[in-house]
């Protein structure tokens, strides 16, 4: 969250290097980061990294593996913005595989959601992309603040393509660190429409 950024004492130095040791660490291929709130911060070598900002507090950056991926230059392959009136922001982008992998292609939703689930701005989003790219396969990154129903509701709220190969992370408790309640919530989910999700681990949590 935003607070870690603008409190005093060592909690934003040590986000940001959890975050970017995790990258390599984990040999991520793509993250969705959302209320990193600095202007200076640059992912480790060998990561690229698209923005959106929306306000001073609230921002999305989609982390990619620039030795695996590209974005794609095709006419209308990316959309960023924000969800609600200068609030919730979010990145879709098409990728293009640079080492030879069998998913070529593919397009990757980083969002922060408010608290409801259908979000006209997204959704509309993904479809631009999906259909300026006629790619299909789709990888969903998001804290999407829902208290209730599952990833496949948030699958077909947001209209991924081909529901039917739906997989995604578990559903564990990732919010939130000093922040209301404390780590009650399951909000943050991966989701795909093809392939597997092989298993799902947490960071480390900045103090």
């Amino acid at each position: 969250h935003w607070q870690c950024f603008y409190q005093g004492g060592e909690c934003k130095e040590h986000a940001k290097g959890l975050l970017n040791r995790g990258l390599q660490d984990m040999h991520v291929d793509f993250a969705n980061v959302i209320e990193l709130i600095d202007d200076s911060y640059q992912p480790p070598p060998g990561f690229g990294m698209l923005k959106s900002t929306c306000n001073d507090k609230e921002n999305a950056l989609l982390i990619y593996d620039s030795s695996k991926w590209k974005p794609s230059s095709k006419a209308n392959s990316r959309v960023s913005g924000c969800i609600t009136y200068r609030d919730r922001a979010f990145n879709v982008q098409m990728f293009e595989s640079l080492s030879g992998s069998p998913l070529s292609q593919v397009v990757v939703v980083g969002a922060h959601y408010p608290h409801y689930i259908n979000v006209p701005r997204l959704r509309d989003s993904l479809a631009q992309v999906v259909h300026a790219t006629s790619v299909e396969k789709t990888i969903f990154i998001g804290d999407t603040n829902q208290e209730e129903g599952d990833s496949g509701d948030v699958a077909r709220a947001v209209g991924m393509p081909d529901l039917s190969g739906i997989t995604t992370s578990e559903m564990a408790v990732t919010c939130c660190h000093q922040v209301n309640e404390g780590f009650v919530w399951k909000f943050d989910r991966i989701i795909t429409n093809f392939g597997t999700v092989a298993g799902t681990r947490g960071f480390e949590v900045p103090s």
